[in-house]
């Protein structure tokens, strides 16, 4: 499978990316773009310095000029791109999966991300191909440092005093830490560090916070601490997951429903985004609000792109992802964070009692079946398709259908030979019967 996707560049180090592909990649970017400025940074990973330099090799050997922002979040990337009129960005960083993996995520002007259908794919052909035109006058590569900024700028975004409050971070052992001690000084927040020095071997956890193993580190230290709140990063601290006061992980969508019933009391009818396979709770607390829900397909790409076009208030993707017009609608954990503890202080009870209201639905999670091929993945898609005609049908990404009791959505996975299945019910019954439903067809 190739490691050019739908919305990055990812693969195993060095096996399927190394620095000879890099440097090719960086001057297929270049190529592509007819980029004469790129900012760069990078992750915490073992291979990620080494893929740093070949890539900006390979950037500056086709004539462009590379600003170096060194080891850096995602979100702080994204911001700094965005922020500073950066022509265009490339980040080295494989996200949330294992150690073992590197990558790329590519932007255009205004930090907007290359997809698969929007350059991916044809930087792909370029640096598989590996010829390109020699340009007489090389690129330079200069450092910049852009934290002290960007700490500033989120500080401003705090209306809050957040002193009162004690919160778990965890984080992972990605390039988030320093990020965050220099925002919590400045707010004088109370909080537990968990993973701060930042380690590519990720040797307390999976960098990937939604296995149920890399939140236990966090868990236990909320209940040993007595916090209000817990939280844990992915690597490149562009996805967070939160604990309530009793150790107990909160669903994703019940986050973006506090977040999004806050963001529309400050700015009142404003749009909120979310993405297809969500809970409904989500859509419902944005009307019960008095906003303008929109529902985007799945993928961190059509997402923020939708959020920008429709200019929203707040973003959400059920795996964990949150955006927010302040900070160029990019998704940024730091930033969900910051609103949720303003959202406790404001509210003056537990995290637990404030999620409460939106537990109305019985949810399946995300559930996972092998399929061998794109051909029968189509297949099984249509057969669900035809077998449920008589419900409410959308295929914004993949099949959802919606009937009064129950609704689901399944998709092909863009990364993997699987089918990716969300049932929802108001009942367990109902959630439990569709389920069984749905895996008769995907299986037999």
């Amino acid at each position: 499978m190739s490691i050019f996707k739908a919305y990055d560049i990812r693969g195993i180090y060095p096996e399927q990316l190394n620095e000879t592909l890099a440097y090719n990649i960086g001057r297929a970017f270049v190529t592509f773009t007819n980029a004469k400025q790129v900012v760069v940074g990078y992750d915490a990973r073992l291979s990620s310095e080494s893929i740093f330099e070949a890539v900006t090799k390979g950037m500056i050997d086709q004539g462009a000029n590379v600003v170096n922002i060194g080891l850096t979040s995602t979100p702080m990337f994204n911001f700094t791109h965005a922020h500073f009129g950066y022509q265009t960005g490339v980040m080295v960083t494989a996200s949330h999966n294992p150690k073992e993996y590197n990558g790329f995520k590519m932007n255009v002007e205004g930090a907007t991300p290359l997809t698969g259908d929007s350059g991916i794919k044809d930087i792909e052909k370029l640096a598989l191909l590996g010829e390109f035109v020699d340009v007489k006058i090389k690129g330079t590569i200069s450092e910049k440092d852009h934290l002290d900024e960007y700490v500033d700028f989120m500080v401003g975004l705090v209306k809050r005093d957040l002193s009162t409050l004690k919160v778990v971070v965890d984080a992972s052992s990605g390039a988030v830490g320093n990020i965050c001690k220099k925002v919590f000084k400045k707010l004088h927040i109370n909080y537990i560090p968990l993973n701060f020095e930042p380690d590519g071997n990720f040797p307390s956890h999976d960098p990937n916070p939604l296995k149920g193993d890399s939140q236990k580190q966090a868990q236990n230290a909320v209940k040993a601490e007595g916090a209000d709140l817990g939280c844990l990063f992915d690597a490149d601290a562009d996805r967070i997951i939160f604990v309530d006061e009793t150790g107990t992980t909160i669903q994703p969508d019940f986050v973006a429903a506090l977040v999004a019933k806050k963001a529309l009391k400050d700015s009142p009818g404003d749009k909120v985004l979310y993405d297809c396979i969500s809970s409904r709770i989500i859509p419902k607390t944005i009307k019960d609000n008095g906003g303008i829900p929109i529902v985007v397909r799945v993928g961190r790409s059509y997402i923020y792109l939708a959020a920008k076009q429709n200019d929203v208030i707040f973003g959400a993707e059920a795996s964990s992802h949150y955006y927010h017009r302040e900070v160029y609608h990019g998704d940024n954990g730091v930033l969900t964070l910051l609103k949720l503890m303003e959202l406790l202080v404001d509210e003056q009870k537990p995290v637990s009692e404030l999620v409460k209201p939106y537990q109305i639905y019985v949810h399946s999670g995300e559930v996972n079946l092998e399929v061998e091929s794109n051909e029968i993945k189509d297949a099984k898609i249509a057969e669900i398709t035809e077998k449920f005609s008589d419900g409410e049908q959308s295929t914004l990404d993949g099949i959802g259908v919606i009937y009064d009791d129950v609704w689901f959505n399944v998709r092909k996975s863009n990364t993997e030979p699987v089918l990716r299945l969300r049932i929802e019910g108001k009942t367990k019954e109902a959630m439990e019967d569709m389920k069984n439903k749905l895996l008769d067809i995907v299986n037999g």
